[in-house]
C-alpha cells in the first residue's frame, strides 16, 4: 500500500476529515492533506513523525510497504510514545531500553509475588 493511501486509510478509520487533519498538522487548508494523500507532496521526517502521532500509528508504518496496521494504535500513551521513539533510536539505545524493560518487568513480578503473599 502506498504512503498516501495509508494516511488516508488511517484518517478515515479515525473518522477525521481532511480539514481536521490539516488543522491538527498546522496546515492552512485541506489542500495540503489532499496532495499528501495523492502522493503529490513529500513530508520531512519531523512532519511524518507528527502525522503518525495524529493518526495514532508509527512513522515506520506510514513509510513502510506493509499493509498491516500496527498494534500501536490500540495501546496507551506511554507505550505509544516508547514505540514511536524506537523508530529513531540507535542500536545501543535499543539495547539500553531492553535492559531497562527487563529489569522493570522483574521488579513488577516481585511486587506481585509480594502482594500475593501478603494477601494470603
Amino acid at each position: 500500500m502506498e504512503k498516501g493511501n495509508k494516511i488516508k486509510e488511517r484518517r478515515l478509520a479515525l473518522g477525521m476529515t481532511q480539514e481536521e487533519l490539516a488543522k491538527k498538522m498546522g496546515f492552512k487548508t485541506k489542500a495540503s492533506i489532499s496532495r499528501i494523500e495523492s502522493g503529490d507532496r513529500n513530508l520531512p521526517a519531523h512532519k511524518i513523525k507528527r502525522l503518525a502521532e495524529v493518526l495514532e500509528t508509527t512513522p515506520s508504518y506510514l513509510m513502510s510497504r506493509s499493509d498491516g496496521v500496527e498494534a500501536i494504535q490500540y495501546v496507551g500513551d506511554p507505550l505509544k510514545t516508547a514505540i514511536n521513539s524506537a523508530d529513531f533510536m540507535s542500536e545501543n539505545d535499543i539495547d539500553i531500553a531492553i535492559a531497562y524493560l527487563q529489569r522493570r518487568k522483574t521488579r513488577l513480578e516481585e511486587e506481585k509475588k509480594s502482594r500475593d503473599k501478603n494477601s494470603n
